[in-house]
């Protein structure tokens, strides 16, 4: 549940192996708004249920604490979303999906809503199974979570958004907190974001080190390997170090491959 990240599906955090999703940028993306509702639903009259609109963000959480809103601030009810999410680990069985409401850049800082696990994803290398997510708002501010797996696996999440909006902080305070934490926010989704790219790298590394290559390269790509995922395992969070890791993973592979193109890592 990083083409579209936790579905950054890395969908990883968690000590059971329930890896994250990685977005990738949107790919897939479709709004169904208002206007559009009342060409659908010809008959429906009730003009006073698309005054309400969404007071801020929700989303979900991506690996590595990354966030991805998935309905923006002052979208109109109903509303529907679709996003594609892509697995963050090699053969990644399962995502488990973490509903937010805020905007803040850290998925933990946002309030969370609820989650929906999805599992018998298919095999494949990190970042080539997706997962859909929609959010669909109808026009009495229920919210519908349903993520759909490449091979068909499916799960859904629902909750009367209303009703727990107004168990919520004030959105004047959720607002306030996002502008008051900006800078220190950017810093630690920096950090976060090269986390991410750090561990794209050695998944994406793990998965050649199974091809014919010479196993002196073989073996010291794997020792690298290993060296990268203590970083990460140790919470790393000195930018410099993790950028030099990927840096020192890139140049390790494109040596031991042979100048192949690693789209993967270079992108």
């Amino acid at each position: 549940m990083e083409k579209c990240e936790e579905i950054k599906i890395n969908l990883s955090q968690s000590e059971k192996e329930v890896l994250g999703l990685e977005d990738f940028g949107g790919e897939g993306e479709i709004e169904v708004n208002q206007a559009l509702f009342k060409k659908l639903n010809p008959n429906h009259k009730s003009e006073k249920n698309f005054i309400d609109a969404l007071p801020i963000g929700v989303g979900i959480g991506l690996v590595e604490n990354q966030y991805s809103i998935v309905v923006n601030r002052g979208t109109h009810f109903p509303t529907k979303v679709k996003k594609r999410y892509f697995t963050s680990k090699n053969n990644q069985e399962e995502a488990n999906i973490v509903i937010y409401e805020g905007e803040r850049l850290l998925a933990d800082k946002n309030r969370k809503l609820g989650e929906v696990n999805l599992r018998g994803l298919p095999q494949g290398p990190a970042g080539d199974v997706y997962v859909d997510v929609v959010f669909q708002f109808d026009q009495n501010g229920i919210l519908t979570v349903h993520a759909k797996s490449q091979n068909g696996q499916e799960n859904n999440f629902e909750i009367n958004y209303k009703e727990k909006r107004e168990e919520g902080e004030a959105i004047e305070d959720l607002i306030r907190q996002f502008e008051s934490t900006r800078i220190d926010d950017e810093g630690k989704q920096l950090i976060a974001n090269a986390r991410a790219k750090l561990l794209q790298n050695i998944q994406y590394i793990k998965l050649k080190l199974s091809e014919n290559i010479p196993r002196k390269d073989r073996d010291r790509l794997h020792k690298r390997c290993q060296e990268a995922e203590n970083v990460l395992n140790g919470k790393g969070d000195d930018q410099t170090s993790i950028t030099n890791m990927i840096q020192t993973l890139e140049d390790e592979a494109k040596k031991a491959f042979k100048g192949q193109l690693l789209t993967s890592i270079l992108k």
